[in-house]
């Protein structure tokens, strides 16, 4: 019974080792080196041991088998853990690596449409100006009119004020002159009524002076609120063109943003369905080579316990 089972041990062993190699070159070229080093274990032929010496000594034959058969049991099980470690590495490597791809994607369109709202922003800067410029120059060709149009009324007015004070001394003036011009006078008299011909024309330019800085200043008044007028009204209308240009900037802000999210929660769907995708080819390449590697160690357990309670 000891010889059959010593010979189904070898026999056994030939056979393991001879798949466990092929096994373990199937499982590596899915996940490592396409062609692996098979490592040779050489396995003493059957004529080698002698009937002999198991039949002198078959307790320790039998702990020695058993014993042998525990450590290639843990031996297989440690293999089989490392290729469940090594198709784990394989795939947190993928994943990491897809991952980072994505984000460089996402990344990269953050950029572009930061650089077009940046962008905007300066065109949007340049639009300010330019309406702010046309804005002011509106104002003041207003104020320029309106300042125009008080000069010349002012003017009409100064001169039929001098109008006026011409008809007021009209007929005293022409007597004067009448006097002066037809009458024979004395020196004396002559000298009196060019004087009061003289008084009359200073009493008129006193006068008119007095108009026309009353004028003045009232134009000067007039003209100064018109441009406080239209100062504030500029104001107002740049304050204006200011906001606008704010909320076109927020507006277009909102907008990227939105494109970023959707941009962000589009990728990130592909990159989870790019991860399962590769999950899947890389669990169905190895699992064939796991569940083989599992029947073998299943059934070196399976024979262990055998021996257990063949030994008890």
């Amino acid at each position: 019974m000891l010889r059959k089972i010593i010979i189904a041990g070898i026999i056994f062993l030939c056979v393991f080792t001879l798949t466990g190699g092929t096994l373990y070159y199937v499982i590596k070229a899915g996940l490592a080196s396409p062609t692996p080093e098979v490592e040779q274990v050489v396995i003493p032929a059957v004529g080698d041991i002698n009937p002999e010496t198991s039949a002198n000594s078959e307790n320790s034959q039998e702990e020695l088998n058993l014993s042998n058969q525990k450590m290639q049991l843990e031996n297989r099980l440690d293999d089989l853990e490392k290729i469940r470690e090594e198709v784990q590495k394989t795939l947190e490597s993928e994943q990491a690596k897809i991952r980072s791809q994505y984000t460089e994607k996402v990344k990269e369109r953050e950029n572009t449409l930061k650089n077009e709202v940046e962008e905007y922003i300066q065109q949007k800067e340049e639009e300010y100006k330019e309406r702010v410029m046309a804005k002011k120059e509106l104002y003041q060709n207003k104020v320029e009119e309106m300042a125009a149009k008080i000069l010349e009324e002012k003017a009409v007015e100064l001169s039929q004020y001098k109008q006026k004070l011409d008809t007021q001394y009209y007929n005293e003036v022409l007597n004067y002159k009448l006097k002066l011009d037809l009458i024979d006078l004395t020196p004396a008299e002559k000298q009196k009524y060019q004087d009061k011909l003289d008084e009359i024309n200073q009493l008129k330019e006193e006068k008119l002076a007095v108009k026309k800085a009353s004028l003045e200043e009232e134009i000067n008044n007039q003209v100064q609120g018109l441009q406080e007028e239209f100062d504030q009204q500029f104001v107002a209308a740049q304050k204006e063109i200011e906001q606008e240009i704010n909320q076109d900037v927020e507006k277009k802000k909102e907008i990227n943003i939105r494109l970023l999210q959707a941009y962000s929660r589009e990728q990130q769907e592909l990159m989870q369905q790019e991860i399962a995708r590769r999950e899947e080819e890389l669990i169905n390449r190895s699992q064939a080579g796991i569940e083989f590697q599992q029947q073998i160690v299943q059934d070196m357990r399976n024979e262990y316990q055998q021996m257990l309670r063949e030994e008890s």
